[in-house]
């Protein structure tokens, strides 16, 4: 019931955009993390990002997000996954719809970190038949801090939060702990290492994600990303292969 309007929405948005990327800033390299860092889209921009996460042999998705700059510490996003195949119950469709802002109210200085929140809602898009999510609204706020050593990023990313009624279980408390570092390689290279934790309270499940990734930024403000992750804990994913591409597709009508 979301989808048209959203569509139109969208379109509305397009429209009032001037789809020139050279108006744009470079994009901020979020993808193809599970935790986020505290940058956020430039103030104006408009940036898309794409991709697709495959589990060989199990499962095929394509996730999208697109980013709003709405000031110079603060971004709405709006994305899932447009599409996924779950290849061993040979079902596919789409994911649930993810709304969030970013905002960061702390600037890096005086050997203080960046710091900056996060708050997310999961509209229940899916087919619930198709395994693809609860069929319930959740809720996460996160905290996200980021400090340089040298060229070196380090980050941090502290997220709780409330989700659908699971079976017949009610309201389940999630939570996520993580860590990232991100480093330049050489010229337009730069990789990262990241540990990703997580639990949930009515499940009694724990585990995470732990994931190495390179970022290629070209000189059309655009940037190529590829990772692979692997899962442990109670319920482990296999290895994954992350491949995703982010572009500054233009900017609002504003006076620079």
């Amino acid at each position: 019931m979301y989808r048209l309007p959203l569509s139109i929405l969208a379109g509305l948005f397009l429209v009032a955009c001037r789809l020139d990327p050279s108006m744009a800033m470079d994009p901020v390299a979020q993808r193809p993390r599970f935790a986020a860092t505290t940058e956020t889209a430039g103030h104006g921009t408009l940036q898309s990002e794409t991709g697709i996460v495959v589990d060989p042999g199990s499962s095929i998705g394509l996730p999208g997000i697109w980013r709003v700059g709405i000031s110079d510490r603060s971004e709405v996003y709006l994305g899932g996954d447009t599409y996924r195949w779950d290849e061993d119950r040979d079902v596919q469709g789409t994911g649930d719809l993810l709304i969030g802002v970013r905002h960061r109210f702390v600037e890096e200085g005086a050997g203080l970190p960046a710091l900056a929140f996060q708050l997310q809602t999961k509209l229940p898009m899916s087919d619930e038949a198709d395994g693809f999510g609860t069929g319930e609204t959740d809720f996460e706020l996160a905290l996200i801090g980021d400090r340089h050593f040298g060229e070196t990023l380090g980050s941090f990313f502290a997220e709780a939060g409330f989700l659908g009624a699971v079976g017949e279980q009610g309201t389940d408390f999630a939570w996520t702990l993580a860590g990232s570092t991100q480093s330049p390689i050489g010229g337009s290279w730069s990789g990262y290492f990241e540990a990703v934790y997580n639990g949930s309270h009515e499940r009694d499940r724990e585990g995470g994600y732990l994931g190495a990734g390179l970022h290629y930024r070209t000189e059309s403000h655009s940037l190529w990303d590829f990772a692979l992750a692997t899962g442990f804990g109670d319920s482990p994913e296999d290895v994954l292969l992350l491949f995703g591409y982010t572009r500054n597709v233009g900017a609002f009508y504003l006076k620079r």
